[in-house]
């Protein structure tokens, strides 16, 4: 076991930065990138150098995992657009993207029930690389998409602000539950203040901390008993069945609604 763990800690490094400059050094067999391109500013510019940086190296395979563009548009998924996002691909768009920096597609599918674009590619001879399967875009689709998906948002923006105004007039006590990214993008971006009183949590590290950009407090859920909310407010019915017993249990009967 000492032997095999030895070997491993000498053929493995981690690199922490997302810079190619060293990978030409190393030569690499396979090269997996997930989750890093939509976050890179330029990504053809990041793509071409990591070509450049393979260089003769033809028996190097890679494999590309992106969030689904399209996937987001279609489930009007709008708490889950990241400021930190840069880019969301459509299937077209990512194979144009990797064959014009010189990478042959091999195969392009999707995964997690259509949640993230794949892509297994190899290096190219030339400077352009060749498709293993021709992948249209309807871009009068897309546009439709996109138009739904924007009337999408500002009709929920200006319900869920006129709906929290009437709480707050009706003296009713809110809360959000739950620190993820969903809940912090809807806080912000109807730049809730007092209208939600706490943000609560059921994990201990989060305990007494305030939410990026609202500044709302994180509480425990115990802290519930002495808050008495009249409504709890959830991003997602993922977790709803659980949630209303952990609050059950505490005697407590407040609304929950489901944004």
């Amino acid at each position: 076991d000492n032997l095999n763990q030895s070997m491993t800690q000498q053929r493995v490094m981690f690199l922490q930065n997302i810079s190619t400059d060293q990978l030409a050094r190393y030569q690499a067999d396979l090269i997996s990138c997930r989750g890093i391109l939509e976050r890179i500013y330029r990504p053809r510019e990041f793509v071409g150098a990591m070509r450049r940086d393979i260089g003769d190296k033809r028996d190097a395979i890679g494999f590309i995992e992106v969030p689904n563009g399209l996937k987001r548009l279609r489930n009007r998924a709008i708490w889950e657009v990241n400021y930190q996002d840069y880019s969301y691909f459509t299937p077209r768009s990512l194979v144009t993207l990797l064959s014009n920096s010189g990478f042959d597609i091999i195969e392009q599918g999707i995964a997690k029930e259509g949640l993230l674009l794949t892509a297994d590619i190899r290096p190219c001879v030339g400077t352009r690389g060749e498709v293993h399967k021709q992948v249209v875009d309807d871009m009068s689709a897309i546009q439709q998409e996109i138009d739904a998906f924007h009337q999408y948002f500002v009709d929920q923006t200006q319900y869920w602000k006129t709906k929290l105004e009437e709480w707050t007039a009706a003296g009713k006590k809110v809360v959000l539950w739950g620190v993820g990214q969903r809940e912090m993008n809807f806080i912000n971006t109807l730049k809730i203040d007092e209208s939600i009183l706490h943000v609560v949590d059921v994990d201990l590290h989060n305990r007494g901390l305030h939410l990026p950009g609202s500044g709302h407090r994180v509480i425990s859920p115990a802290a519930l008993r002495n808050l008495h909310p009249d409504i709890i407010m959830l991003v997602g019915a993922l977790f709803e069945s659980d949630i209303h017993q952990l609050v059950n249990a505490m005697d407590l009967n407040p609304e929950f609604v489901v944004v």
